[in-house]
């Protein structure tokens, strides 16, 4: 039930998964990392992947430490980079809105340049107004 190192729960270190948690630990070194990392290594090797001490088995950390999460279930990594991704997509869309704006804005001081810059709307500078 113990876990030394604060890492139950946590993303699996070795594989780098951000939706595999770090579920089981190596006796008699404790040290963690997801079922799926353990068994691969296990199988082909007897020693812990992270010190190399002999591992007598693999246990799984109480639910407490780490808990199950459904593979059904998104992460919460995944629900704030689908929010992140949403916020990101409303912010390009209001940025292209006012670079339409902006853009409209530019061809509308061109025609009203080119109107005062006409024959009959000569507009007399600051310095000949005295």
């Amino acid at each position: 039930d113990e876990d030394p190192f604060g890492e139950a729960g946590l993303p699996c270190g070795i594989c780098s998964s951000e939706t595999r948690m770090q579920t089981h630990f190596g006796a008699p070194c404790r040290h963690s990392a997801c079922k799926q990392c353990w068994d691969t290594w296990m199988a082909a090797h007897s020693t812990c992947m992270i010190c190399g001490n002999t591992v007598d088995g693999i246990h799984r950390f109480t639910k407490r430490l780490a808990p199950d999460i459904s593979t059904n279930e998104a992460s919460p990594i995944d629900t704030a980079n689908n929010d992140l991704e949403a916020a990101l997509a409303g912010l390009v869309e209001a940025l292209v809105g006012i670079k339409t704006i902006a853009t409209d804005v530019g061809v509308r001081l061109g025609e009203c340049e080119d109107h005062l810059m006409s024959s009959e709307m000569r507009v007399m500078p600051v310095e000949a107004r005295s």
